[in-house]
C-alpha cells in the first residue's frame, strides 16, 4: 500500500493515478520560477501556431516566459517548457517547475504540458488524444512526480529526474474556444453562465479542447477523483502543517483556477 492510500480508494486506474498526481500540486511551493523558454506545437484541432502563443504572452502576468528562439540551445541550463499554441501557461505548471527547479538546481529541465504530449502521443498512433492507448501513455510519462515528496523540495534522496517531463496538470480552456474568448481580458465579454463554463472546463484534463459522449463522462469522473484527492492531501496537510486559520469549504478546482469577478463575468486566470 502506498503513502497515498486512503478510504476513497487506492488509486487503480489510470484516471484516479492522474487525478492524484494534480492533487498533489496543490501542496506544491515554490519561491522563484525559472526563465521558461516556450516551445511551441501548432494544434491540429484548431489550428493554433506560434502567433497565437506571442498575442497570449504579450498579456500573461507571469513575465519569465519567451518562445524559444531557433537553432542549438545557448549552452547552459534553462528550463524548456512545450506547449500547444492554444494553451495558456497555469500556475500548477508553474508551481510543479519552479519545485523541481529549487529541488535539483540549475540544470537543463525539459517539461511537456499534458496536452501538448498527449497530441503528440496521439499523432504518433494515429489515434485522437483521449484514445485509451494514448491515456495509459501519458500515465507512464506522469509518473517521474510520483517519486516526489509532496512537500519537502530539499529533500536530497530522490533522484533528479531526466528526459522529457510531462506535467500532471489538465488543460486550460483554449483560446479557441467560444466559452474562452477573451473573457482572459474583458470579463464583460462573458455571455454564458458559470454554470456552463464549469462545465466546459472540467472536461479539458487531457486536451484544452471541448469534448463529448464517453470523453466527457471520463472528465466529469476525473473531476470527482481529482476533487476527492486534493479533499485528502489537503486534509492531510492541515494535520502537519503549523497551527493557523483553517477555511471550512467545498474544494472547487475550476474555481480556484477560474473565479468569477465580483463585478460579473468570469476572470480566467492563465
Amino acid at each position: 500500500m502506498s503513502t497515498y492510500a486512503d478510504p476513497i480508494g487506492e488509486p487503480a486506474s489510470v484516471l484516479e493515478r492522474m487525478a492524484l498526481r494534480e492533487a498533489r500540486t496543490l501542496l506544491m511551493l515554490t519561491a522563484t520560477v525559472p526563465r521558461i523558454h516556450l516551445l511551441v506545437d501548432r494544434c491540429a484541432v484548431c489550428g493554433a501556431d506560434e502567433a497565437a502563443t506571442r498575442e497570449y504572452l504579450a498579456v500573461s502576468p507571469f513575465g519569465d516566459l519567451e518562445i524559444a528562439l531557433p537553432g542549438p540551445p545557448v549552452p547552459g541550463p534553462r528550463t524548456t517548457l512545450t506547449m500547444l499554441a492554444c494553451e495558456r501557461v497555469s500556475v500548477s505548471m508553474l508551481m510543479v517547475i519552479g519545485s523541481v527547479n529549487e529541488r535539483f538546481g540549475a540544470r537543463n529541465h525539459d517539461f511537456v504540458s499534458r496536452a501538448a504530449a498527449a497530441a503528440r502521443e496521439a499523432a504518433h498512433r494515429g489515434a485522437e488524444a483521449l484514445a485509451p492507448e494514448v491515456i495509459e501513455a501519458l500515465d507512464r510519462c506522469e509518473r517521474w512526480f510520483d517519486a516526489l515528496p509532496a512537500r519537502d523540495v530539499r529533500a536530497t534522496d530522490v533522484p533528479a529526474p531526466t528526459g522529457r517531463l510531462v506535467l500532471p496538470v489538465s488543460a486550460s480552456l483554449s483560446e479557441a474556444d467560444p466559452l474562452a474568448l477573451n473573457v482572459s481580458r474583458d470579463p464583460g465579454t462573458w455571455a454564458g453562465s458559470w454554470e456552463d463554463y464549469r462545465s466546459a472546463a472540467v472536461t479539458r484534463w487531457v486536451t484544452p479542447h471541448r469534448v463529448g459522449g464517453s470523453h466527457e463522462a471520463d472528465g466529469r469522473a476525473y473531476d470527482r477523483c481529482r476533487t476527492a484527492y486534493a479533499d485528502m492531501v489537503l486534509r492531510r496537510a492541515t494535520t502537519s502543517f503549523p497551527a493557523g486559520p483553517r477555511v471550512a469549504a467545498e474544494i472547487d478546482l475550476v474555481a480556484l483556477q477560474h473565479p468569477r469577478p465580483t463585478s460579473g463575468g468570469i476572470a480566467v486566470l492563465p
